[in-house]
């Protein structure tokens, strides 16, 4: 890979890229730091470092006290509501310390649904 800036990296058979590139594959649940519990976020660009890849995260910030998840009664579903609002802070992170790609759907109330479309 020539350059500092790449537009994807493939990571266990799946692609990721920035935001700019392509949100549907920016979204991810990643664990920043080991036993820390693992956040939502989505890749802002990816940075090649010689033989590593790392990625440029920013976190989704917490859902607000005043609004309602709907999907904490499905236990079973693994999808969870965050706020649409980015934090401002940016996590760099090595393709390991992504847990799941995750799907992400804006709705509502500044709300935002990240889902794992793993079938497994």
């Amino acid at each position: 890979m020539k350059g500092i800036r790449h537009a994807y990296a493939k990571h266990d058979s799946i692609n990721f890229s920035g935001s700019s590139t392509h949100t549907g594959n920016a979204s991810i649940i990643y664990q920043p730091i080991p036993d820390d519990a693992p956040i939502a976020g989505q890749i802002q660009w990816i940075e090649n470092k010689g033989d590593t890849v790392c990625l440029h995260v920013r976190p989704y910030q917490q859902l607000s006290k005043a609004l309602y998840d709907p999907f904490l009664r499905y236990p079973h579903f693994s999808a969870t509501t965050y706020s649409s609002v980015l934090g401002e802070k940016e996590d760099v992170i090595d393709l390991d310390d992504i847990i799941l790609h995750a799907a992400c759907y804006d709705y509502s109330y500044g709300r935002s649904v990240l889902v794992n479309p793993s079938r497994q």
